[in-house]
């Protein structure tokens, strides 16, 4: 794998929306979905999932060279304006055996300093019992748009159809993405064709009934039709309740 190639593709991808693609309109329906914000602009820069009361998964690229003062996590909010409620960060856990060229077991547990509160805008997401199939429709929520090389104020969200590996594989070798594509891994491709850019590391791709599938790690970039790539959390069920109790 070309790893500039691949690093330049992760630098510009915060997140994305669609060009082309299902998009849903800002909606409360990602109540276990954060945005961590870098200090001391609190900008968003990544999104993380609520597992527990004091425990987020996000992607392990998106804590790699962080302090835990340098981020902050807010919850239930649906917008980028200062809404919800920021908690401060006591510690994240990187997976042991990330590789920050090629982007492998890219996931990490994140601990808020003091328990979230729930409500209806901020709950928890349940952890898979089983292994996502091919073929599931899933739904990606994120922030930001490299189409206008903007930030978009609203939380957006696109309904996605998960692929097996061996067909993702194909494809990105077919697309010369130099992206890898590891067991570990889940790939979705939009349900309709066309450009899709909801790519917020971090983010959660949830089934239709709110069970987390995977944890966005990487894309080729929007415009060229290949899957996104997610860290599969049922692979990592085991590491995240030894390090969580979750």
């Amino acid at each position: 794998m070309n790893g500039l190639i691949l690093t330049l593709v992760v630098a510009l991808a915060g997140v994305h929306v669609a060009r082309g693609q299902e998009v849903e309109p800002p909606a409360p329906n990602s109540p276990f979905q954060a945005s961590l914000r870098s200090m001391p602009a609190r900008n968003h820069f990544c999104s993380a999932v609520i597992i527990s009361n004091q425990w987020l998964l996000t992607a392990a690229h998106c804590v790699q060279g962080r302090t835990t003062s340098s981020l902050k996590v807010v919850v239930g909010s649906y917008t980028l304006d200062p809404q919800g409620t920021e908690y401060e960060v006591a510690e994240f856990v990187k997976y042991p055996s990330f590789n920050p060229i090629y982007y492998e077991h890219d996931i990490a547990l994140l601990r808020t300093a003091t328990p979230i509160v729930m409500n209806a805008d901020v709950r928890v997401i349940p952890l898979p019992t089983g292994d996502a199939p091919a073929g599931e429709l899933v739904i990606l929520s994120g922030w930001r748009s490299d189409i206008l090389d903007e930030v978009p104020n609203d939380m957006m969200m696109a309904r996605m159809v998960t692929i097996d590996n061996a067909e993702c594989e194909q494809m990105h070798e077919a697309g010369d993405s130099h992206v890898n594509i590891y067991p570990t891994n889940v790939c979705a491709r939009p349900r309709m064709a066309g450009c899709y850019c909801i790519i917020d590391s971090g983010a959660p791709l949830a089934s239709e009934n709110d069970v987390l599938i995977g944890v966005f790690s990487i894309s080729a970039g929007c415009g060229r039709m290949l899957p996104a790539v997610y860290s599969r959390v049922h692979a990592y069920r085991g590491w995240i309740s030894s390090v969580s109790g979750v």
